[in-house]
């Protein structure tokens, strides 16, 4: 798997910062494929983000 390297205001996209409240996944809710990347802690390195274990959220679930 290849990414382009990109500034993030060049691209249309939403980060969120979630506050692990009722609309935080639950465990189940994380897969392995689907239409959001989702990024936890684990993913933050001091070197950049880390994309070597990636969990997904379906778009229902983004929307809540």
């Amino acid at each position: 798997m290849t990414f382009d390297i990109v500034q993030l205001c060049d691209i249309n996209i939403d980060v969120i910062d979630g506050d692990r409240g009722k609309n935080y996944p639950h465990q189940d809710e994380l897969l392995e494929a689907g239409h959001c990347l989702f990024l936890s802690a684990k993913n933050v390195t001091q070197n950049g983000f880390l994309f070597a274990d990636n969990q997904f959220i379906t778009q229902k679930k983004m929307s809540c």
